[in-house]
């Protein structure tokens, strides 16, 4: 089973914290507060009972503990998270009552005034402002087929400037790109890219990334995907624009679809690094001997530096376990204090990997929380105590026994940690035996303490 991470966000507190959040398998919402060694969950307002998408991080957003705001997209609506003051709370208002599911969110870097962008599955882009905390309609595409769809604005967006590219937004949908060079209050089909994909075989923009100094330097780029039917794989290309999005062209294609892109700030070696990753898993299928991709020169030229060897060790990639709708969702991020430590995070349906050398080295992440369970059941025990049993995801079978301060694993073999059902048998007291399915096998309990026949 893969600990997969389907979003990212992260933010440099005042205090001088780190904080970066993931969103997961099974629903979870987890926060690290140490660079992923330790990890805990994020419950409240329901959150908890949602299937989460994306997550994002706005520095200027209204908060009692006064440094701006998580915003957890899910199926269902958006929520909020108060990193200081660990407030958890919904914010839907503006959102068309069947038109909550979010696919994509996008926010200005901090210390910028510019909105958060939401895209939904039904096409509708959303802008909120922290003056007013209201999502504003601004344009529907049409529903996003394939759920290929993305969303980007200027990252040092200035809302009271008049000056070119300091107030511009782009969503794709469907294969189509449309722009707003005046903070959404218009909006232009591109030329090269009015084409409504109705199909697999047909390119879809999956992801849109802007330079960190867009507004100085313009430069935008588009990772595109498409299925080749003769090759029985697919492909993607990166697209690059140098002039604001008025024209593209491509620098790179791939034996898979792009589906993570991103421009960092300068890093700690002075550099501005452009980073792409695909939809097939680094080194596998028609992307073998090719990694998480990097560029130095503003896109113009790309290398892995090998890493796809650091890639090696996940067993059976591409499995595509957890929720299927979200199997190829993924996300690369610079971490909040890229500027001093050059760490990125790249977050996949296989799990979490980390850099920290500016994306030319890479580690897996546990992501795991060792104290989940995914199943419980409870028993009396033949000398007559309340007995807990608990499906473990992470620590195997455990056996609790409240009054006597019990706890334990249950001994049994071949081991299984990980474990999704349990079911302890209803005449427990008399045949002891307990029931638990998981990532290995099917496997019977019977405990030693039951009377004899």
């Amino acid at each position: 089973p893969h600990d997969s991470v389907y979003s990212l966000a992260s933010a440099n507190l005042p205090s001088g914290e780190v904080i970066t959040v993931a969103t997961g398998t099974e629903s979870v919402v987890l926060f690290t507060k140490d660079n992923g060694l330790t990890w805990s969950m994020l419950a409240g307002a329901g959150l908890e009972l949602e299937t989460p998408w994306e997550i994002t991080y706005h520095s200027g957003l209204p908060a009692t503990g006064g440094s701006g705001l998580f915003l957890i997209g899910t199926e269902r609506g958006i929520w909020t998270w108060d990193p200081v003051a660990d407030v958890v709370a919904t914010l839907h208002t503006g959102l068309g009552v069947s038109d909550r599911h979010i696919l994509d969110l996008e926010s200005p870097l901090p210390g910028a005034n510019g909105p958060v962008i939401a895209l939904t599955v039904q096409g509708g882009v959303y802008l909120l402002s922290a003056s007013n905390m209201t999502w504003q309609t601004v344009l529907n595409t049409g529903p996003v087929y394939a759920r290929r769809g993305a969303v980007a604005l200027t990252p040092n967006y200035d809302a009271a400037s008049g000056a070119a590219r300091k107030r511009d937004l782009y969503v794709t949908a469907s294969g189509k790109l449309w722009m707003s060079r005046n903070g959404g209050a218009n909006w232009t089909l591109h030329p090269s890219f009015n084409t409504t994909a109705n199909s697999i075989n047909d390119w879809m923009i999956a992801v849109i990334a802007l330079s960190s100094d867009y507004a100085t330097d313009g430069i935008a780029m588009l990772g595109r995907v498409r299925f080749d039917t003769a090759a029985a794989s697919d492909h993607g290309e990166i697209l690059r624009s140098g002039n604001g999005g008025t024209s593209f062209t491509q620098v790179r294609q791939l034996g898979s679809g792009i589906q993570s892109l991103i421009c960092t700030p300068p890093g700690p070696t002075g550099v501005r690094s452009w980073m792409a990753a695909a939809r097939a898993y680094p080194g596998t299928g028609s992307y073998a001997g090719t990694g998480v991709l990097v560029s130095s020169d503003t896109g113009f030229t790309w290398s892995d530096f090998g890493n796809d060897q650091d890639f090696l060790l996940e067993d059976n990639p591409g499995k595509l376990s957890g929720y299927e709708p979200l199997n190829f969702e993924q996300q690369l991020i610079a971490v909040a204090d890229y500027g001093t430590r050059g760490a990125v995070m790249y977050g996949r349906q296989e799990g979490l990997f980390l850099s920290a050398d500016e994306g030319r080295h890479w580690v897996q992440v546990q992501m795991r929380v060792e104290r989940e369970f995914r199943d419980l059941d409870t028993s009396w025990t033949s000398d007559g105590y309340r007995a807990v049993f608990g499906a473990g995801y992470g620590v195997g079978t455990m056996l609790h026994v409240p009054l006597l301060n019990y706890v334990n694993e249950l001994q049994i073999e071949p081991q299984m940690i990980y474990q999704r059902r349990l079911d302890v048998s209803p005449n427990f007291v008399q045949d002891g035996n307990v029931i638990a399915a998981g990532n290995v096998t099917l496997w019977c309990w019977q405990s030693d303490r039951v009377p004899n026949a």
